[in-house]
């Protein structure tokens, strides 16, 4: 995040926090990944520490694909950590996720 994207982030994470009678609240954040790798990083541990610390939140990294399908990977957080190990890697595709038959797609 830039610095001028800070503040804006702060107000939007703010505004969707648990609190009494809110029936919808965030629980996690996520980004898109169009690097190489595909992992989480510093940048991740920083806003997990910065905008969920104390709680358990997740952590979802998408790498976008025009030419096969995209891949996703959630993460637990637990008090602002993202823990690496929790990593559940999946197919990032409406079609592929509602399917019956198991997937092929890490093979």
């Amino acid at each position: 995040f830039s610095a001028s994207d800070k503040p804006i982030l702060k107000v939007q994470i703010d505004q969707w926090q648990p609190s009494l009678g809110k029936n919808i609240y965030a629980v996690g954040y996520y980004r898109s990944d169009c690097s190489g790798e595909f992992s989480s990083d510093e940048r991740d541990a920083a806003v997990g520490k910065e905008y969920f610390p104390g709680s358990t939140s997740v952590f979802l990294l998408v790498k976008p694909s025009l030419t096969e399908t995209s891949k996703g990977a959630l993460f637990l957080c637990e008090n602002g950590e993202v823990k690496p190990d929790s990593k559940i890697l999946f197919p990032f595709n409406r079609t592929n996720l509602a399917g019956d038959e198991p997937s092929s797609f890490w093979e």
